[in-house]
């Protein structure tokens, strides 16, 4: 729909269309909206609200001397006392809740004895507001000259900054502040995952998770938080499992892919970039076909492999930022892990201190007692030939001697 042309219906349709749709997919951030008023852009508001002040009667205590060292909730309050004995008393009170600004914050307008406070982002603030008491909004809106009808043509005519703002709760739609929520929340659930470490030395690369056994009726050997993507790579994950499914089988399709058209195994790097490349997919769609996922992948992966470079770590998360590492940790006890993995590790450990590096370090962080049952390892190692390199998973019966040694 062209913004210019549109009208007053056209304007009514779509707004209430993209409302509840957006009441559907994300209600609560929707109530949270609503409590807010729509991003103006600060230079336009300034010169509205200048003119306004301009017009407001003198505030003070009667003998000229104006008093800005109180709070502001002591500046509300006698604005609020004033509007009762001035003429104009309605224009005191819209502003009563944002002309007495804070100390350390920026004033953009000033008035008789006042200042408009606008944040970084070009919030009117309402200084009165408390996070003890979020039902007020934090923001309000600026002083319109003119009718309700031209306020709204002003904000329609500034999609950017003005109406469309109001639909931040977009899974890939940036926030005034240059931020994508969903992402950001994909990345805290997998703090709320099972905690996995990867270790690089020179013989290989180490894979250890734990595996959280819920019930004494669940088979453990169920439980999969590490498996295999072509004979030379896997991976660790943390966070939801299904969603980790779909990124490892497109993983795999991508190292077949590579295997059958250039007769070679494909490099660690070029298929963690593979991986992040569909982690950006989301709420999109390509060829006609629908989109892969309509949220962020909660998921993240530690992808070990040994390529023409050697054995190689990387960490890919949500956001498709994958990087590489010695050693790291992922998962609800990464903090812990990362600690102790910054005191214990070295690069010129073998792969069998690594083994025993990363069960100590899910010993320290897990809840349950460390068994064999518990917790999964994988290796994997370079060897001569086209095949670069072995990765395997641990058996319960490998693994037993090497918690003895704990």
């Amino acid at each position: 729909m062209d913004e210019e042309d549109a009208g007053l219906g056209d304007l009514v349709v779509f707004g209430a269309v993209k409302f509840f749709t957006q009441a559907l997919i994300a209600p609560f951030h929707v109530a949270k909206i609503l409590q807010q008023v729509n991003y103006i852009p600060c230079d336009d508001f300034v010169v509205r609200v200048q003119h306004r002040l301009e017009s407001l009667p003198t505030q003070g205590d009667g003998d000229g001397d104006d008093d800005n060292s109180g709070s502001p909730a002591d500046g509300a309050d006698s604005s609020n006392g004033d509007a009762s004995s001035t003429g104009d008393g309605d224009n005191v009170s819209e502003l009563a809740d944002s002309i007495y600004a804070q100390a350390t914050a920026p004033a953009v307008v000033t008035g008789p004895g006042s200042a408009i406070v606008v944040d970084e982002q070009g919030y009117l603030v309402r200084t009165t507001f408390s996070l003890s008491d979020p039902v007020r909004p934090q923001y309000q809106l600026p002083p319109q000259d003119g009718s309700l009808f031209d306020t709204l043509s002003n904000i329609w005519r500034q999609p950017d900054e003005g109406l469309m703002s109001m639909w931040k709760g977009g899974v890939n739609t940036f926030s005034p502040e240059g931020r994508l929520f969903q992402v950001e929340y994909a990345i805290e659930a997998i703090k709320l995952g099972s905690t996995a470490i990867g270790l690089q030395t020179s013989e290989g690369v180490v894979l250890a998770v734990e595996k959280r056994v819920t019930s004494p009726l669940l088979e453990p050997r169920s439980i999969e938080k590490i498996v295999e993507i072509d004979s030379h790579i896997g991976t660790a994950m943390s966070g939801l499992t299904a969603d980790a499914r779909t990124m490892i089988d497109h993983a795999r399709v991508e190292a077949q892919n590579h295997t059958f058209t250039y007769d070679e195994r494909i490099k660690v790097e070029s298929l963690t970039q593979a991986v992040c490349d569909l982690a950006l997919r989301f709420g999109e769609s390509a060829d006609g076909q629908e989109s892969i996922m309509s949220r962020p992948f909660g998921v993240a992966l530690l992808i070990a492999g040994v390529d023409e470079k050697g054995p190689q770590l990387f960490h890919a998360d949500p956001s498709g930022t994958f990087m590489q590492f010695d050693a790291k940790a992922i998962g609800s006890g990464s903090e812990g892990a990362q600690t102790e993995l910054q005191e214990h590790y070295n690069k010129s450990m073998t792969l069998r201190d690594a083994e025993k590096l990363a069960l100590k370090t899910l010993k320290q962080v897990m809840e349950e007692k460390l068994n064999s049952t518990n917790v999964q390892l994988a290796s994997v190692v370079p060897v001569a030939g086209p095949q670069l390199g072995v990765f395997r998973i641990y058996s319960e019966k490998e693994l037993e001697p090497i918690i003895a040694e704990l």
